[in-house]
Formats: structure tokens, C-alpha cells, sequence
């Protein structure tokens, strides 16, 4: 084993104080650039560590954490209390609204909707404004399928794009699907 090898296993101990240099130890680092280097080096590493044990009070440190928590349970237990005070609100702000709506004086009757007789109006409507975009060979072909039988309805998808009709793989094209 070389002074170095066997010098850098000694290293941390001497640091630590558990052991001594001896003279030949100490000729060695004194002309081993890179022993007394790497010493240096451990030194200056458990200068570190003492450094902040040093300005870390455990005390202090565990009240702080301490309080920190009592305030983040104090906090959480405000902002539940709070929800609750919301959603009670809301609750009785239903309540009223639905209960004066149900007195005799506030019934109100309306007149049932009729169904437009002219396809323009009924256009204008625009109960379902997905329909919109659909062209009047489209239009008859949902009308025909609501007209159908559900046994009727053919519920079986195509094997292939070639068992599709023009206007099927023109929906294909146009919604991006079947």
C-alpha cells in the first residue's frame, strides 16, 4: 500500500479526532501536493457541517415548525367553516326562491310552445343547433331514422369505407366520423 493510499483512508479520522498523525505522516503531506489537497478538501467539508449546527438552534426550530402547523390548522378549519357557511347560504337562497314560487299568487301559466309549420321558422328556432350544418338530404335522413323502428334500424356498422353510400362517407368527411 502507497503512503498516499494508506494516508487518504486516515484522512477523515484525523479530521473526525479519532486518530493522529504520525511524523512520517505528517513528512508526507508536507511534500504530497494532492494529500494535502484532498486533507484540505475534508477539512473544509466538516467546517461546513459545523458551520450550520452551529447556527441551527433545535429549539428554536421546533417551535417555529410547531406554530407553523397550529397556524395551518387553524387556517383549515376557518376556510372549511367558511365552505360550509357558503353552501348553507346557497341552500337557504334556494329555498326562498323555490317557496315563492310555489304560492298561488305567483303560478304563472304559459301557453304550450306550437310546432312551427314553416320550415324557415322552425330554422330560426334552433332547439338543436347541431342540425344547422346539415344540408336537406342530411335532414331527411335523421327525420327518417327517428321515423324507423328501432328493430328496423340498421345498428350494424360497415365491414369497409366501400360498403359506405355517398352521403354516409360525406358525414365521415365532414364530422369526422360515422
Amino acid at each position: 500500500m502507497s503512503d498516499c493510499t494508506r494516508l487518504s483512508d486516515r484522512i477523515p479520522d484525523v479530521v473526525a479526532g479519532t486518530a493522529a498523525w504520525t511524523r512520517a505522516d505528517e513528512d508526507h503531506l508536507a511534500t504530497c501536493a494532492d494529500c494535502a489537497g484532498e486533507l484540505e478538501l475534508v477539512r473544509s467539508t466538516a467546517a461546513l457541517g459545523d458551520a450550520f449546527v452551529s447556527r441551527t438552534e433545535p429549539a428554536l426550530a421546533a417551535s417555529g415548525i410547531t406554530r407553523r402547523l397550529a397556524d395551518a390548522r387553524r387556517a383549515e378549519r376557518r376556510d372549511r367553516r367558511a365552505a360550509w357557511v357558503a353552501v348553507a347560504a346557497a341552500a337557504a337562497v334556494v329555498l326562498v326562491i323555490s317557496s315563492a314560487g310555489r304560492g298561488p299568487a305567483a303560478r304563472v301559466e304559459r301557453p304550450p310552445v306550437a310546432a312551427a309549420a314553416d320550415p324557415a321558422a322552425a330554422g330560426e328556432s334552433a332547439l338543436v343547433p347541431e342540425l344547422d350544418s346539415l344540408d336537406a338530404g342530411e335532414l331527411s335522413a335523421v327525420l327518417d331514422a327517428f321515423d324507423a323502428p328501432h328493430a328496423e334500424a340498421d345498428t350494424a356498422p360497415p365491414r369497409s369505407l366501400g360498403d359506405l353510400s355517398d352521403q354516409e362517407l360525406e358525414r365521415v368527411l365532414r364530422g369526422g366520423g360515422a
